[in-house]
């Protein structure tokens, strides 16, 4: 065959070549093809789409029967049981936009981290969103830890201060928070860049995927650790704390019982023995936060501290390490409807009889 036609052949179905040609403003680079940056399709099956495929959506139905039962059964509609709605409705959008990522690239794509299915628009759109979910989960959990601190350690001003409107106001923070916090990392994902992969040339090679695109500009400086990487440490490490620090404040005063109280002590007893379930079904949440979110975290840690000693290189993980850390978010938005279930009678009592189509007895 002709060297000039094989050559113009390459050029006509090549993208790269295209968007030179048509003066494209995508930034284009160019690598050198490796087996690096195929996916094996057994271990993606397996190890990612799978997963994924059972965890997502199992977790959306769950997180929906949730607010369904809260939406049906009017005892349900208590503040608490309004942050956790926000909680479900909150992991309901994570799952959602991770499922897409998850099994979306893999199939549309045989190349490794290529976010062309989703165009500039959608990967700039799919990464703050996640990372809006991880913020406003984290201060949600923390929001409501603290709601139950002030009803048990301080319960006049509780009643005195509690309201409805108090606390759509303070669900709305929750997300205004997600914002302020994922605004710094929002400008890792403007730039819209497309990849040449330079293949060697083979029968092997020849129908593989000659480019792939992404919107993640990489972490290159120091600055670029602080803002994509601290950024999110900083903001778990404050809620973890501040959490454990409520949980054992709350804890001693549920010890503590009602000797500290002269006036209606029987009732403030009483009030403590309903809420105790509550306070361990949100430790148990907050725990379950904890370490699901640890791994993504320590990730960011070993990342952050690679980049500081390796300028302009990327760390290789271990393919085990990077599933767990992909993994263990989806369950963490996936089990809190069933952790409601075991541990909140009033809940568990409530979905029975919504799913049963009897009268709620709750």
């Amino acid at each position: 065959m002709n060297t000039s036609s094989e050559y113009i052949d390459l050029v006509d179905r090549n993208p790269c070549v295209i968007d030179a040609r048509s003066k494209n403003r995508t930034e284009i680079y160019t690598t050198p093809g490796t087996a690096e940056l195929l996916y094996d399709s057994e271990q993606m099956l397996l190890t990612r789409i799978i997963p994924a495929t059972i965890t997502c959506p199992f977790g959306i139905i769950l997180n929906c029967l949730f607010l369904y039962v809260v939406f049906k059964v009017s005892a349900m509609r208590t503040l608490t049981n309004m942050y956790l709605s926000n909680q479900a409705i909150v992991d309901c959008m994570f799952l959602s936009l991770y499922y897409i990522v998850q099994v979306g690239e893999p199939l549309s794509t045989d190349v490794v981290h290529d976010k062309s299915f989703l165009g500039p628009v959608g990967c700039f759109i799919v990464n703050v969103a996640l990372d809006i979910c991880f913020f406003v989960s984290e201060f949600n959990i923390l929001l409501v830890t603290f709601e139950r601190y002030m009803a048990i350690c301080k319960p006049f001003k509780a009643d005195r201060i509690s309201s409805k409107s108090r606390t759509y106001k303070l669900i709305v923070l929750t997300w205004i928070m997600g914002f302020f916090f994922s605004a710094p990392i929002s400008s890792f994902y403007t730039k819209w860049y497309t990849t040449c992969i330079i293949w060697p040339p083979s029968n092997e090679t020849v129908f593989l995927p000659m480019t792939y695109s992404n919107c993640f500009s990489g972490v290159w400086t120091p600055l670029d650790g602080i803002l994509h990487s601290l950024t999110p440490i900083i903001a778990f490490i404050l809620v973890i704390t501040a959490i454990i620090v409520l949980n054992v404040l709350t804890t001693r005063d549920l010890q503590r019982g009602v000797r500290k109280y002269s006036v209606s002590a029987h009732d403030l007893k009483q009030r403590r023995r309903q809420q105790r379930p509550i306070v361990v079904m949100l430790a148990v949440t907050a725990g379950v936060l904890f370490v699901c979110l640890l791994p993504y975290h320590l990730d960011l840690i070993i990342g952050y501290l690679y980049n500081t000693t390796h300028p302009n290189s990327v760390i290789i993980m271990p393919q085990a390490w990077n599933e767990l850390v992909r993994w263990l978010p989806m369950v963490n938005s996936s089990i809190n409807p069933i952790i409601y279930g075991i541990l909140n009678k009033q809940y568990r009592r409530a979905f029975i009889a919504t799913l049963a189509c009897c009268p709620s007895k709750v």
